[in-house]
C-alpha cells in the first residue's frame, strides 16, 4: 500500500505544480488561500460543486461528504457501487468503518449528513494517515505548546489534534494556533487538508504555510529623548482657551501662549489675541512677527465641530497658508483635537466627529508639509472619551492634571 501512495503522490505532486488559474467556480478567486487546493482536487474529479457554478467554500461539509472524499482518495477500488434502495452517502460510510478510520460511535449512522466538527475530523485524518497512508508521524508533547488552546481540547481528541497539527495537515484558527475544534469543517478546509495530505511540499511548519513569507522585522521604535523645558523658549502656541489653560495650569512655561476663548480656524486672524504670559494682546499678524519663533503649535477645532469636515479642513490650510505668507521658515506644527467626556459628547460634542476630524488633520499635516502630534492619544481612555482624571470644569477642559498629561506628551513627541 505504501509503494502505492508513493506514485499516487508523485503524480499529484506533478498536478499541483503545473494547475494554473481558472474560473471554474464563480466564488473561488485564484487570490483566495484555498484556490489552489480546490482546483486541484476539481482536476483530479475529487470534488465538485453546485449546480449554479459556485463551490460555496465556506459552506460547511457533511461528514458523509468527507469520508467520500478520503475514500475516492485513498481507496476508491474498495468502494462497492450504490446497492438499490441505498442513499449516496452509505457505501462510503460503510467503506470508512470498514478501513477503521470511524466507528458507530464517533460517527453514528444517523448523523453522517449532518455537518462534522473539527474535533472529528482530526480522528478521522490522524487514522487515515496512519493506518492507510501508512506514515509514522512523531506527535510529540511539546507540540501542544503551539496549540492556543490545547488545554481546553477534550482528553478523547487531544492526541488526534497533536498527530494532525505534527503532519502539518491541519492548523489552528488564529495568530495563537488555537484549533477551535468545537467548529464545523467547511468545503474550503476540506480541499486544503485532502491537498496537504497528498502533496508533503504543501504541508505546514510548525502551524504555518511553507509559502509563508518570513515577517518582516518590527522596525524598531526610535528611543526619544524628552525634550527639556529650555527647547520651547522660541516656540508660539496659538489656539483658544484649551491653549490658555496648557500655559496657565501645565508645568511648561517657557513657550509663549496665545489664544482667543471661542474661536477657531476660521475667525483667529481677525481676533486680537491674548497672551496668557504677560497679558499683552497682539494682532495675529503682530504675534507672529513680532519675534524670530522657531516654530509655531496650533490646537483648534473643539468650536468647529459643527461646520462640516471639509470647511474645518479648508478654514485650516488657509490658517496654515497665511502663517506661511508672514513667516515663510517657521515650522508649523497641528496637535489633534482633545477628547470630551461622555456626558459633553451626549451634548453634541460627538467624539466620532473629534475621530473624523482628527483623521483630517493628520492628512493636512501631511499635505502641507507640517507635523502633526496625536495629542487625542495622551489624554483619551479605552473607549475614546476624557477620562475623570483629567476632567475640567466642563467636560471638555482639563484640569492641571491632564494639562500637565499634555505638556509631557508634547515633551515627548515633538522631538526626535
Amino acid at each position: 500500500m505504501k509503494s502505492v501512495f508513493k506514485v499516487i503522490c508523485a503524480a499529484v505532486v506533478a498536478l499541483a505544480l503545473s494547475v494554473q488559474a481558472f474560473a471554474a467556480f464563480s466564488d473561488v478567486s485564484e487570490n483566495e488561500w484555498y484556490a489552489q487546493p480546490v482546483e486541484m482536487l476539481t482536476e483530479m474529479g475529487i470534488i465538485d460543486g453546485y449546480g449554479d457554478g459556485t463551490f460555496g467554500p465556506n459552506d460547511p461539509l457533511e461528514a458523509a461528504q468527507l469520508l467520500k472524499i478520503l475514500g475516492m482518495t485513498f481507496y476508491t477500488e474498495e468502494i462497492e457501487p450504490q446497492a438499490e434502495g441505498e442513499t449516496w452517502g452509505e457505501r462510503f460510510y460503510a467503506a470508512a468503518l470498514e478501513h477503521g478510520i470511524i466507528t458507530e460511535e464517533l460517527v453514528p449512522a444517523e448523523e453522517m449528513y449532518d455537518s462534522i466538527s473539527r474535533y472529528k475530523v482530526a480522528v478521522i485524518i490522524s487514522a487515515v494517515m496512519t493506518d492507510i497512508m501508512c506514515e509514522d508521524i512523531a506527535a510529540p508533547d511539546e507540540v501542544a505548546e503551539r496549540i492556543g488552546d490545547y488545554e481546553e481540547i477534550p482528553e478523547e481528541y487531544a492526541e488526534a489534534v497533536k498527530t494532525v497539527y505534527s503532519a502539518g495537515v491541519i492548523g489552528g484558527c488564529d495568530e495563537k494556533g488555537s484549533y477551535k475544534g468545537d467548529l464545523e469543517l467547511t468545503r474550503a478546509q476540506t480541499a486544503t487538508i485532502v491537498m496537504r495530505m497528498l502533496v508533503q511540499e504543501e504541508r505546514l511548519i510548525d502551524g504555518k504555510s511553507p509559502h509563508q513569507p518570513e515577517p518582516e522585522p518590527e522596525p524598531e521604535e526610535p528611543v526619544l529623548t524628552p525634550l527639556d523645558n529650555e527647547w520651547f523658549i522660541n516656540t508660539m502656541f496659538l489656539g483658544d482657551s484649551l491653549t490658555c489653560g496648557l500655559g496657565g495650569y501645565s508645568d511648561l512655561k517657557t513657550p509663549t501662549y496665545f489664544y482667543y476663548d471661542g474661536c477657531g480656524c476660521w475667525n483667529i486672524r481677525s481676533k486680537t489675541l491674548k497672551c496668557v504670559n504677560n497679558g499683552v494682546s497682539r494682532t495675529f499678524s503682530d504675534a507672529l512677527t513680532y519675534r524670530e519663533w522657531d516654530r509655531v503649535i496650533i490646537m483648534l477645532g473643539i468650536n468647529e465641530l459643527g461646520f462640516a469636515t471639509e470647511t474645518y479642513i479648508a478654514n485650516y490650510s488657509a490658517l496654515i497658508d497665511a502663517i506661511r505668507a508672514l513667516r515663510p521658515d517657521i515650522e508649523i506644527c497641528i496637535q489633534s483635537i482633545l477628547p470630551v467626556t461622555r456626558q459633553k459628547a451626549a451634548e453634541g460634542f460627538s467624539i466620532y466627529t473629534i475621530q473624523t476630524k482628527n483623521t483630517a488633520l493628520a492628512q493636512l499635516a501631511r499635505d502641507k508639509n507640517c507635523m502633526f502630534v496625536n495629542v487625542y492619544e495622551a489624554i483619551a481612555d479605552a473607549e475614546g472619551y476624557l477620562p475623570s482624571q483629567y476632567k475640567g470644569w466642563d467636560g471638555a477642559h482639563l484640569n492641571t492634571t491632564g494639562y500637565n498629561r499634555w505638556a509631557d506628551y508634547l515633551r515627548n513627541h515633538l522631538g526626535g
